[in-house]
């Protein structure tokens, strides 16, 4: 069964190759982050969508670029906005880049506005640093700067003030440090639980956990690390063992999901609204869907390929989230898609529709998605009817859009 889902308007003229996405307190405000690091305002009106404003983060930053060698250098010295999220219930907005430049919006009127700005470190040693909010507002996690300074990759976590700002002192989650990068961090909706994921280059990531006390002490309740112990009896496989044929990189042939922490580097991570579930999602296109419990044991009852195309292509899961009342899931691809399943709430997922962006080929007869780009965010607007996708036609080429698309849960296609 299909779910009734139609793109309601694209949003062109973002300045740069898009990166991030979110809504502002309702669908009809939406924020754009590209590579320039500019974010767009869009506002919808009587059924249309027009630019409101266009904000250059720049200005609130006086970091002088570390020049990394070997990436391609984005044409402002703080990198792409990286990271946006609405802190629940209130006008604010979270942006961070991927230079560490954080900064707290107020998002009213159709407009965004700049009200506190910090700087966090310098370089993170890798592309794209990992930041996580709490959907109750109260937690905003990132990377500590040991990381960057002694290579001891743990995480900060930081209690948020009303006024969207960060407390003064940031507390450093004990009893796990890794040699390797820190990937992504989830937090539960009570706050209660961090999840964060550490992996080296192409091997398979380690997943910890941490219990948090309501100082933001964390005590460290599980790691998981290569095969899993712990796994459902009836824990449900959605492909066959196989290896994709040896490309030029041999060492990136891709593996099944299986009974194991992710076989590659884990891009994205989102609990369900109930804190009952988290789902995440790699590299190499697998998603993973776990059952989390009391202890603070997460248990794997789910793997799948979510973004493998009727060719049998593969697309990396690039980020996901999950809509508010728990019922949808949306994912974006390198495979220039988007996907949305359905959730039944005892761990089992459907895919519902798959979303194709609309950014057109420079050669028409060019039959390579790649050329199409990459969807690399997504995200629910509050009231879950509404989803909007970043898309990036290629960092290099400075394309990208947004997309604005409709969910009507009542309707189904297919249905009688």
């Amino acid at each position: 069964m299909q779910a009734s889902v139609e793109r309601d308007a694209v949003l062109t003229g973002n300045g740069h190759a898009v990166t991030a996405v979110c809504f502002g307190q309702s669908a009809s405000t939406m924020l754009v982050g590209n590579y320039a690091t500019e974010l767009q305002t869009w506002r919808r009106r009587q059924g249309e969508v027009e630019p409101a404003r266009r904000l250059s983060l720049i200005e609130f930053s006086d970091f002088e670029y570390s020049g990394r060698r070997g990436m391609l250098a984005p044409p402002t010295p703080e990198g792409p906005v990286e990271f946006l999220a609405r802190i629940s219930n209130t006008q604010r907005v979270l942006a961070a880049t991927n230079e560490g430049l954080i900064v707290s919006l107020v998002s009213e009127n159709d407009q965004a506005d700049v009200a506190w700005a910090m700087k966090h470190g310098r370089s993170y040693p890798s592309w794209g640093p990992p930041y996580a909010i709490s959907r109750d507002g109260q937690w905003f996690a990132t990377w500590s700067l040991d990381s960057v300074k002694h290579k001891k990759h743990s995480v900060s976590l930081w209690r948020l003030g009303d006024e969207g700002t960060l407390s003064d002192n940031a507390r450093i989650l004990e009893g796990y440090e890794s040699p390797h990068t820190l990937r992504e961090i989830a937090i539960s909706p009570d706050g209660h639980w961090l999840v964060a994921t550490f992996n080296y280059a192409w091997q398979s990531p380690n997943l910890v956990v941490w219990e948090l006390d309501a100082d933001g002490s964390g005590e460290r309740t599980a790691v998981l690390e290569d095969q899993l112990e712990d796994v459902a009896e009836d824990v449900v496989n959605d492909t066959q063992p196989r290896m994709e044929p040896e490309g030029p990189d041999p060492g990136r042939s891709r593996r099944t999901p299986g009974p194991g922490v992710h076989r590659g580097p884990v891009t994205d991570m989102a609990f369900s609204p109930d804190g009952r579930w988290l789902i995440s999602g790699d590299q190499l296109g697998g998603l993973y869907i776990w059952r989390f419990r009391e202890t603070g044991k997460p248990r794997l009852v789910r793997t799948l390929w979510a973004q493998m195309d009727s060719g049998g292509g593969y697309g990396g899961v690039t980020s996901l989230d999950i809509s508010p009342d728990g019922r949808w899931l949306v994912t974006g691809g390198s495979d220039h898609t988007a996907r949305l399943w359905r959730l039944d709430g005892k761990g089992g997922i459907e895919k519902a529709a798959v979303l194709e962006p609309s950014i057109e080929r420079e050669d028409p007869e060019d039959e390579d998605r790649s050329a199409l780009g990459t969807v690399q965010d997504v995200a629910f607007s509050p009231d879950g009817n509404w989803i909007l996708l970043g898309v990036s036609a290629g960092f290099g080429t400075g394309k990208g859009v947004a997309e604005l698309w409709r969910l009507d849960p009542a309707r189904q296609e297919g249905a009688d």
